[in-house]
Formats: C-alpha cells, structure tokens, sequence
C-alpha cells in the first residue's frame, strides 16, 4: 500500500513538473476589455452624401488568448467577439427634409488579433504589435429605410503596451480596422480605437 502511495505521490509531482514547465513557455487564459473611438461607412452610392460617421462609438470584447514565452519575445494569439454601438450620423439625398440624420447602429465582430510582444522590463512592462483579421457577424444596415452592406471580412492592426502582475494581464492598444469595399458595398473602418 505504501508503494502505491510512493508510486502515486511520484507521478503527480512529475505531471506537476512538466506542467509548470510547460505553462512557463505556454499560457492560456481569457480576455475581456473596453473598446472606444469613431467609425464610419465610405464608399457608399450617392444617396448618402459624405458616407455614414460616427464621431464615437463604445465597443466591448472578450475571448481566449494564449501567450508562447520565447525568451524577451513573446507570441500572443487572441480569438475575441466584439461588440459596437452608437450613433451614426448622415445626410441622405432622398431624404424628404434633405436634412442630416441619426441611426442608432450595432456590429458584432469575430476578431482575430496576433500580437508579437517585446519585454522591456521584464513582465512589468511589454510592448506588442500585429496585425488583426476582422469578419463581421452582423450590423445594423438599414439607414432611413435604405440599405448599406459593407464587406464582412476586413484587416486591421493593434499595437501597445502590456503589463503582467501575476496571472493578471492589463494592456492598453490602439488599432484600426478596414473593410475593403467592391460593387454594391460600403468600405467600414474603424480607423482608430483605444
């Protein structure tokens, strides 16, 4: 019995082992954060007059991330849905007062962010920058009875510094997002958020 005891003791301290050696070169955990800036739809046929703006919209994310340590370089892919709201500004040409107008809009997004890190103070202090893919679930497409659809899959950037305290990571990034436009879509961009 106390063999099997011995014998049972020893292979947890060996798996316990090899996973502190692992999770120290790779990490999962989840994300959740606050996204704010303008967005706006370009591109758009002539019955709206400067596109769609938004001077300011509020997003939400979260998902998973994984981090791969190598050595002051670090990996960070990020799967995150995205939530945007707020209100859209335009002026169209078929309007009955001809006067500017306000929708209240929302897009869902899957985005697709891998961040490449460089420790510049150990964990304390990190800078990370990479590109982002963007594919649209949904959003609002119907301004004063007129419909807008816009590309669903769209690139962007996100770039800026990190922090780790223990298991805790706080970040803040600047990015930007684009979707390409073609016939019959609107080009949508996010050009900067924080």
């Amino acid at each position: 019995m106390k063999a099997i005891i011995k014998k049972a003791l020893c292979m947890g301290l060996l798996i316990s082992l090899s996973h502190f050696s692992y999770s120290q070169i790779f990490a999962l955990g989840i994300k959740a954060g606050m996204t704010t800036g303008p967005a706006k739809f370009e591109g758009i046929d002539d019955r709206f007059v400067d596109g769609i703006n938004s001077g300011n919209v509020l997003g939400y994310e979260a998902g998973v991330m994984g981090r791969l340590k190598l050595g002051p370089i670090y990996a960070r892919p990020e799967v995150l849905y995205n939530f945007t709201s707020g209100d859209a500004g335009y002026t169209t040409t078929t309007s009955a007062s001809g006067g500017s107008q306000t929708t209240h809009f929302q897009i869902h997004r899957l985005q697709l962010p891998v961040l490449i890190g460089f420790n510049l103070v150990g964990p304390l202090l990190a800078i990370e920058a990479g590109p982002m893919y963007t594919y649209t679930i949904s959003g609002t497409n119907n301004y004063s009875g007129l419909e807008v659809n816009f590309n669903k899959n769209g690139l962007g950037y996100r770039a800026g510094l990190a922090s780790k305290l223990g298991p805790l990571q706080l970040s803040l990034s600047y990015q930007g997002v684009k979707t390409s436009s073609g016939p019959g879509n609107a080009r949508f961009s996010q050009p900067s958020a924080l």
